[in-house]
């Protein structure tokens, strides 16, 4: 089991820095709340091959060594995209709230979606809040992912957290597979992107608050392990 070094930000509050011992990855799919909608990408996926699940949302378990707050990751070959979306910890009673990607292997995926989520990292931001302060205004939040290099970047995501199943919903899915959370790192699922999926070098990733002004920037970079 791993630890991680977290900094929980509140507002009117000094940082709080807390170590999380990561025990398993539990990334949400097909999480979306217009369930039509789902049901649509589910169409478009099984026309290119990749075996989708008959009930959604879907969880797909992956191991906790793949939780990073590193700026960099390693993958094997050039096919694997990233996916902005919230992640959660239930920690002492509490739900911390962050930022992650749920870096996923695209060739892989049509084949088995649970080896797809397993065969990457999963870059998380190392800035969380405290549920407790957004519970007001959720649907509010914003996510936006970006592709490209530095300077050049394309705007790949961006979405409300209206677009995702609320969290109350969320969460029950995922305690009627999983009782103990304990040391649980929950990925949301994702939003839609603007252009079709890509396979990026480098990703930027943002969580925006547009009621407490504040928000949480994720950026990482792509080594392909295959590439000379």
């Amino acid at each position: 089991m791993q630890q991680l070094s977290f900094t929980i930000a509140r507002p009117q509050r000094p940082p709080e820095t807390i170590v999380y011992p990561v025990s398993l990855i539990l990334c949400l799919g097909f999480a979306r709340r217009d369930q039509d909608k789902v049901r649509e990408h589910i169409r478009e996926l099984e026309a290119i091959g990749v075996e989708c699940p008959a009930k959604t949302p879907v969880i797909y378990p992956a191991g906790g060594l793949l939780a990073t707050t590193d700026s960099a990751i390693q993958v094997v070959g050039g096919e694997t995209g990233p996916e902005v979306e919230f992640v959660f910890l239930p920690y002492q009673k509490r739900l911390l709230v962050g930022l992650a990607s749920d870096q996923t292997d695209r060739s892989l995926e049509k084949t088995s979606i649970y080896k797809s989520k397993q065969i990457c990292p999963k870059p998380l931001s190392n800035i969380l809040w405290d549920y407790e302060d957004l519970t007001d205004h959720w649907d509010k939040l914003v996510l936006r992912g970006w592709v490209g290099p530095e300077g050049q970047e394309t705007l790949y995501q961006d979405s409300p957290a209206s677009a995702l199943l609320p969290v109350p919903t969320l969460l029950e899915h995922v305690r009627q597979e999983y009782p103990n959370l304990e040391g649980a790192v929950i990925l949301s699922g994702t939003v839609p992107t603007l252009g079709g999926l890509a396979t990026p070098a480098r990703f930027t990733a943002l969580l925006h608050d547009p009621v407490l002004g504040r928000e949480i920037r994720l950026t990482y970079g792509v080594q392909d392990l295959l590439a000379r």
